[in-house]
């Protein structure tokens, strides 16, 4: 049979050495987690002591019971079952956790040891992170130097991808439903509703934003371990990625000087859009929110120009509802990167092209970051007449001379939905050709003065123009991908490097592609290349984009009710090939509303969603995926 000594050897095992080996670890100052904590009460500091606190290490433990915090209960239960050692995860103090007598005499009638843990146990055990569903990729349990102030930084685990996913989650694993069924028992045996349950009453909860809200990293931490706002403020410094904070074992509610920090930060609690999401103030002659269809699902109509959704999704926006108060924010907290939607420099002309007067007023904001060292990436949707020939040059140039890190130039796009609108026309093969022209001559001073061309032409406006793709240097690891920039030859190159790797047929069945009109002709031909290495039939059909208008020419506004009306009747293969970015972001919804499920019953063959990487299209394309 084991004794105490066993036990706290294994302890000791556990939390890697941290535990109490004898009088010198306690009184010599030789082991950090032995700390005194105050409150500066007199008389009322408790010294932690991890190991064991009272007991015979030669004893024969019997049975043995974990609590979070002995008490006198705790001690009668123990007794009363036949348990002879507790091990309790709080510290103990004499008298205070032995019923206002010491502890020598109450366990001593009982035969008892106990052990504590509490700090030593701390940030050794991936239960609490787990429990919370995320992977630590930062710990600390003294974080600012504060003993016990613990704090996580952590990815969200695959089974986590909303907020509501997060609390479900709680709720499951705590069996609140259990809890619940049995207060209601309580109450109706006792004949009393006003009992209550801690964790029926301080369940988990959602304290500002919506269930389908998505989670991707969390700042995990304990409002009761002296965690404050600094504190926060400093870990979004070293995780501007974070996008949700997490307050567990005590709680935080509306009013706390936390939630103030948080949204001040661009952060609340249980949610990545913050407080409110921040509504666009602009009305841009070429929104595509303006043109969209109509009966789509209420978020396609929203405008996000929130300055927080910037650095932490990547968005772009224009700065005209930043006050200058969030501005100076930014600069004192050195948040990077901005990604702001630029489209002209002359103030007239960007007030004109957002519709708004703060249009030319906040380009300050922009010469103000770039003089504190803000690294900003841009954006300019090409208008013809507007914003092209001389407004062009000058927009580039200005934006080089501010710091501007990176630039892309995209085309405007234009549905069928414009009624009312401003009358815009579309970039025509002309158009393309002399933007192309012009952003290369001045890329190329950028590069001889800078180092980088800045400034980069988008897919759309090679394939107008009828020009080949620049080759793979020229993109500068893809600084601009995200705006359709590279984004070809990126899925080129990776597609390439995978077939190289191939050394001979493949049996995989004969597949079709689904794609926008403009790739068609790029993915027909990785599937020639495909075929002829691998032996692996397919074809590639572009699609004509009926729902938005047939000016609309990219696969990423590809409906799940055109591909259905246009597939329907084709031989198709033995499966279907799709584009993720057809599908809302981590889902499985087209524009339209339709799924995956209701494509694949309408045309009668699976569908395999393609990432955006060439990689997986060659893994998808011989059968593998």
């Amino acid at each position: 049979m084991a004794k105490v000594k066993d036990v706290l050897a294994g302890f000791d095992d556990l939390t890697g050495g941290r535990c109490l080996k004898g009088p010198g670890d306690w009184a010599g100052g030789k082991n950090p987690w032995v700390v005194t904590k105050s409150s500066d009460i007199p008389g009322k500091a408790v010294v932690e002591m991890p190991g064991l606190v009272w007991g015979d290490p030669e004893m024969e433990v019997r049975k043995i019971a974990v609590c979070m915090t002995m008490t006198e209960s705790v001690i009668e239960l123990a007794a009363a079952t036949g348990v002879n050692a507790i091990v309790a995860h709080h510290p103990i103090a004499d008298a205070a956790n032995s019923g206002g007598v010491l502890i020598k005499y109450y366990l001593g009638i009982y035969g008892l040891a106990c052990f504590e843990l509490h700090e030593a146990f701390h940030g050794t055990h991936p239960g609490i992170p787990w429990l919370h569903g995320h992977r630590p990729c930062f710990a600390s349990v003294c974080y600012d130097g504060i003993p016990g102030n613990i704090v996580y930084v952590g990815d969200v685990i695959p089974e986590i991808q909303t907020v509501g996913d997060m609390i479900r989650r709680l709720d499951t694993l705590m069996n609140t439903q259990m809890d619940e069924e049995m207060l209601r028992l309580e109450r109706r045996t006792r004949g009393c509703e006003a009992i209550e349950e801690t964790s029926v009453a301080a369940r988990a909860r959602i304290l500002v934003g919506k269930p389908e809200n998505p989670m991707k990293k969390v700042i995990h931490m304990f409002p009761h371990c002296g965690f404050t706002p600094a504190h926060l403020e400093q870990l979004v410094r070293e995780h501007p990625d974070a996008d949700t904070l997490l307050a567990t074992i005590s709680r935080v509610y509306p009013g706390h000087p936390l939630v103030a920090k948080a949204e001040e930060l661009g952060l609340n609690f249980e949610t990545y859009l913050m407080d409110q999401p921040r509504p666009c103030s602009n009305h841009c002659l070429f929104c595509f929110v303006d043109q969209m269809a109509p009966g789509c699902r209420d978020t396609l109509y929203f405008k996000d120009d929130d300055a927080r959704l910037s650095f932490l999704m990547g968005n772009y926006i224009t700065l005209t509802n930043l006050t200058p108060r969030e501005a100076q924010r930014i600069i004192d907290l050195r948040i990077s990167p901005i990604n702001v939607s630029v489209h002209a420099t002359d103030p007239k002309l960007r007030a004109a092209l957002l519709g708004s007067r703060a249009g030319g007023e906040s380009l300050e904001y922009m010469r103000a970051f770039g003089r504190a060292g803000i690294v900003m990436n841009g954006q300019i949707v090409l208008c013809p007449g507007f914003n092209d020939g001389p407004q062009l040059q000058r927009t580039m140039e200005d934006m080089a001379a501010w710091g501007f890190n990176s630039c892309s130039i995209v085309p405007v796009g234009l549905t069928k939905f414009r009624e009312g609108l401003s009358r815009l026309r579309p970039v025509d093969r002309e158009t393309a050709n002399q933007v192309i022209g012009q952003v290369d001559a001045f890329g190329a001073r950028c590069l001889e003065r800078y180092g980088s061309r800045k400034f980069f032409c988008s897919d759309e406006l090679y394939i107008r123009a009828g020009r080949d793709l620049p080759e793979e240097a020229y993109y500068e690891e893809y600084v601009q991908i995200e705006n359709g920039v590279g984004m070809l030859r990126s899925l080129i190159a990776e597609f390439e490097a995978g077939l190289r790797l191939e050394d001979g047929g493949a049996e995989a069945s004969p597949y079709t592609i689904a794609t926008g009109v403009s790739a068609r002709p790029f993915l027909q031909d990785l599937a020639d290349r495909a075929r002829e290495r691998t032996g692996v039939r397919g074809q590639v059909v572009a699609i004509e984009n009926d729902f938005f208008g047939h000016t609309i020419d990219v696969a990423g506004l590809v409906t799940g009710g055109d591909l259905i009306a246009q597939l329907r009747g084709r031989d198709l293969g033995a499966r279907l090939l799709i584009p993720v970015n057809m599908l809302r972001h981590g889902g499985d919804v087209f524009l339209d509303d339709l799924r995956v499920v209701d494509v694949e019953r309408a045309l009668g063959v699976p569908v395999t969603v393609v990432e955006q990487d060439g990689f997986d299209l060659l893994e998808s394309m011989v059968g593998r995926k």
